[in-house]
């Protein structure tokens, strides 16, 4: 998952959600 140019972990770090949260979300759409 690449959104603006930021990775996983970035955004993980940004919005506090655990990488596993934003691979379930961006698996689900």
């Amino acid at each position: 998952m690449k959104q603006g140019g930021m990775t996983v972990n970035e955004v993980s770090k940004l919005t506090g959600l655990s990488v596993r949260t934003l691979q379930y979300y961006d698996k689900i759409g």
